[in-house]
């Protein structure tokens, strides 16, 4: 294996996010010395159609290939695993077991390689494997309009390619062609199954063809020499039936295709317009990953916490959502007797790529050596379209106040030194709960406040230790030159409520890689005490991964020997494993215990992006690009549901939505935005949310409404100028499209205008009401005073 040094490997700007090492390594080998490795077995091996049916006979046929095969899965050796079974599909292409075991390995490795372009490679050939190759009703052959802007040159280049050798054994052909005006003469001559062509004309040529170049062209690669001339566009002298013998040779879309292998683009091209030229190696393949719901787990297995965790068994919904429509859940639970209230863990991870959990596909490697055996996602809803806030601070303002950012002027940040977080007028799921006699605390990054007053002990947690802003800050202590009279360094804190918080200790690299283990110590410190105290509790637990710097701790550094990002994930998997075993010891789990895991979106900022999941895409905003994945977060938990149910979408709302509206204690003098889903998450097939604003900053960028989303500001990147699009509005069925490519809008005039009209008749009430309860100024200070301040949200429009 060649690997970088120790040093390089781990500085970010040399890992193998676009590339790999092997791979370079391999092509700069076959560049300078070509592909012989100096082995005489490889000078002419058989191709791999020819000697996989012998490699499956040596093996005891293709039972004792799939028993190995599987063996080697099981234990973790996907590539062994996609190396044997390779000789396997290629004897048999229909073996459906074979295919199966190989696309499920090739999505393992997917998972753990950092190369987004092997990513693609091992995802594309899982699809295919499974589901064949995607339909497409696109001419295989090159555009009319390219092939009319050709030089001629080229034009001759590519028929000399295309021909068919066979066919033109014993032919000797000689064709001069001039454009019109003199402009260019050149030549065609076939011999020996070749065809070259010449920059001057010939002397003695069978046939002169005379026209433009278009016409020529048309002659040529039309199909129809005759009707080409029949038509004029071009003038013959000579044999004209030469030009049928040439022109009628051409092979096709010329396309080299491996005539067998299952996972090729054979079966695209039309029998008799390919050409059955060996492929060595692999399939070349065309069209897009696709993300929809994984097929069912065919074998069972990989029932490490991890599963447990990331399937949905583990992580519930015991507040929140907006959220949305069809669905499903794993196990129904018993029910929780009257009067019994709910213990509330909510887990945050910070920029994970919702590829990364469990729950949105069916097998993940095991992460840990000492993982247990438990039934993997029989429990809870998943709620797969949850629609959440582009940036940090907004999307947990939104989460614990009910409140869209806009109202609470809590959609960004100020750099200036003003305040930042709710006002204290502002009412948190903290303050309602403990006002129901729960126990509160948050354990990890805070990111709603770092002043007097904007602390998590001052909006109603009982106690809490984290960071009260966000993990951007380690990096500072050891940038050379940094000036801690500038910047004051940020720290870990920890407060109670009615004290005053203390500083732990200055937030700096090595403060970063161990804080999250600690914040899953004192976590299930809380929990304990709690239970022993006999009072409900919720555990709010934002952790700090997988944000920037993406670095794990001592005691999972090199665990996994894929890296720093499959140690974190490792790390995380632990981190909540140890809650979980929490709560199953102190006897809650499944019956009143309920627990809600949601996510941040995929960081975007090279070289630190991530994958957002099966989707081949990197989502490009600072915490995700502002398209459907940007805003879409699992939510999964146990619920009275019926087994194996997930919901389509769901909408970032506030916690304490999810509780029953009489023991909420909403506020009554202001729009609260987030509404009672009860019965959705109780088994009704309908969510009370349909649609929902897409803020950036105080800019309405786009609505998503039903399956349909509309931008009316475009940005692919945090750093890029925005883009007013004015009429020309980009509109998208996320349903079918849901990356939100550019080129995929559709027209909102005729065919989808009445999508239009349904968004803006959501829409409008929402403005009035911002019109009749201004927005609060980022930067407010306390003590807030409603219409004392007010604020101008952008709308369509109205954008600066």
């Amino acid at each position: 294996m060649v690997r970088l040094p120790p040093e390089l490997e781990r500085n970010w700007a040399t890992r193998g996010y676009y590339g790999t090492v092997s791979h370079n390594a391999r092509a700069v080998y076959n560049f300078y010395l070509g592909f012989f490795s100096g082995n005489p077995a490889e000078l002419e091996p058989l191709p791999p159609v020819q000697a996989a049916p012998r490699y499956v006979a040596l093996m005891g046929g293709a039972e004792g290939v799939l028993r190995a095969a599987q063996q080697a899965y099981d234990a973790g050796d996907y590539r062994w695993c996609a190396q044997l079974l390779q000789h396997l599909v290629f004897a048999q292409p229909d073996n459906a077991a074979a295919k199966n075991l190989q696309a499920d390995a090739f999505e393992q490795l997917g998972y753990q390689t950092e190369a987004a372009t092997w990513r693609n490679f091992y995802f594309a050939g899982a699809q295919e494997l499974r589901s064949g190759l995607p339909t497409t009703t696109a001419a295989m052959g090159a555009s009319p309009d390219l092939i009319r802007n050709l030089p001629l040159e080229q034009v001759f280049d590519y028929l000399g390619i295309q021909l068919d050798a066979a066919k033109t054994a014993g032919k000797a052909i000689t064709i001069n062609f001039e454009v019109e005006g003199g402009a260019e003469k050149r030549a065609l001559v076939l011999r020996n199954g070749v065809l070259n062509h010449l920059t001057k004309p010939a002397a003695s040529p069978d046939l002169t063809v005379r026209g433009s170049v278009a016409g020529i062209v048309a002659a040529l690669m039309g199909g129809n020499p005759d009707q080409a001339v029949a038509r004029g566009l071009v003038q013959v002298q000579g044999r004209a039936t030469a030009l049928n013998e040439i022109a009628g040779h051409d092979d096709g879309p010329g396309i080299l295709v491996p005539d067998r292998h299952p996972a090729g683009l054979a079966g695209l091209i039309p029998a008799g317009r390919r050409r059955a030229i060996f492929v060595e190696g692999g399939a070349m393949t065309e069209g897009r990953v696709m993300s929809g719901a994984a097929p069912s787990d065919r074998r069972g297995g990989g029932r490490d916490r991890r599963h447990l965790l990331l399937n949905g068994s583990a992580l519930i919904a015991a507040g929140a959502l907006g959220a949305a429509a069809p669905v499903n859940s794993a196990r129904a639970q018993p029910a929780r007797p009257a009067g019994r209230r709910p213990n509330i863990v909510l887990i945050l991870a910070d920029n994970l790529g919702y590829g990364e959990l469990r729950l949105l596909r069916r097998r993940h490697p095991p992460r840990r050596p000492d993982a247990e055996d438990r039934p993997p996602g029989r429990r809870g809803t998943r709620l797969l379209n949850f629609n959440v806030e582009p940036q940090c601070t907004p999307s947990r303002s939104a989460l614990i106040t009910g409140r869209h950012p806009i109202r609470s002027g809590t959609y960004s940040v100020p750099i200036d030194g003003r305040p930042y977080g709710p006002v204290r007028w502002e009412v948190t799921i903290a303050d309602l709960l403990s006002g129901q006699g729960y126990a509160t605390g948050i354990f990890g990054k805070w990111h709603l406040g770092d002043s007097e007053g904007r602390y998590p002990h001052d909006r109603g947690f009982d106690e809490w230790y984290g960071i009260p802003n966000s993990s951007d800050e380690s990096f500072w202590p050891q940038q050379p030159g940094f000036d801690p009279a500038i910047a004051r360094p940020e720290h870990v804190m920890e407060g109670h409520r009615g004290e005053t918080p203390r500083e732990v200790k200055v937030y700096d690299a090595v403060a970063r890689r161990e804080i999250d283990p600690e914040l899953t110590a004192r976590t299930v410190d809380f929990m304990r005490r709690s239970v022993q105290a006999g009072k409900p509790f919720l555990a709010y637990v934002p952790f700090t991964l997988v944000h920037a710097p993406t670095e794990p701790s001592r005691q999972f550094a090199g665990r996994t020997g894929r890296g720093d990002w499959a140690d974190v994930l490792a790390q995380m998997d632990w981190s909540v494993g140890q809650i979980l075993d929490a709560v199953a010891e102190a006897g809650h789990r499944g019956r009143h215990h309920r627990r809600l895991h949601e996510r941040q979106r995929p960081r975007g900022d090279l070289p630190l992006a991530r994958l957002g999941g099966p989707v081949v895409r990197l989502l490009l905003h600072r915490h995700g690009r502002l398209a459907a994945h940007a805003l879409h977060r699992p939510l999964a938990g146990p619920g009275p549901r019926r087994p194996g149910e997930q919901r389509d979408r769901a909408h970032h709302r506030p916690l304490h939505h999810a509780l029953p509206r009489r023991r909420r204690g909403d506020p009554q003098d202001r729009p609260v935005d987030g509404l009672d889903q009860t019965a959705f998450l109780g088994g009704e097939e309908k969510s009370a949310r349909e649609w929902f604003p897409v803020y950036v900053n105080n800019e309405l960028y786009a609505v998503k409404w039903r399956n349909w989303k509309l931008h009316f500001v475009w940005q692919q990147r945090m750093d890029d100028a925005p883009q007013h699009l004015g009429g020309g509005v980009r509109l998208f069925n996320l349903d079918v499209t849901p990356q939100e490519r550019p080129d995929e809008s559709l027209p909102t005039g005729f065919t989808h205008g009445w999508v239009v009209h349904g968004i803006f008749a959501a829409l409008a009430p929402f403005q009035e009401s911002l019109k009749r309860h201004p927005p609060i100024p980022m930067g407010t200070g306390d003590p807030y005073t409603p219409g004392a301040h007010t604020s101008g949200p952008n709308t369509p429009g109205t954008a600066r």
